[in-house]
């Protein structure tokens, strides 16, 4: 909690309404990036923590829906049968 509790007060903000659990260390670093990238502008570190939010989650999603697909669609898009 002690790491959490020393993270900048803007990102603590923007963690609060994260969709994502975000460990301190590496929400910081995150964090870091964005305000070196948007040259100190909390609102460019909030964007870059969204940005990176929203990868994550299109990554999650494409892994669950290509692990969902039956084995026998797969084969029909491959040309096999069974």
């Amino acid at each position: 909690m002690a790491d959490y509790d020393d993270l900048p007060p803007a990102l603590r903000d923007w963690l609060s309404s994260a969709r994502l659990q975000w460990e301190p260390r590496s929400a910081h670093r995150a964090w870091r990036k964005g305000l070196w990238k948007g040259l100190g502008r909390t609102k460019a570190a909030r964007a870059h923590m969204d940005a990176l939010e929203d990868a994550a989650i299109a990554r999650e999603t494409a892994m669950i829906s290509a692990e969902s697909r039956k084995p026998q669609d797969r084969d029909k898009e491959s040309g096999e049968s069974r």
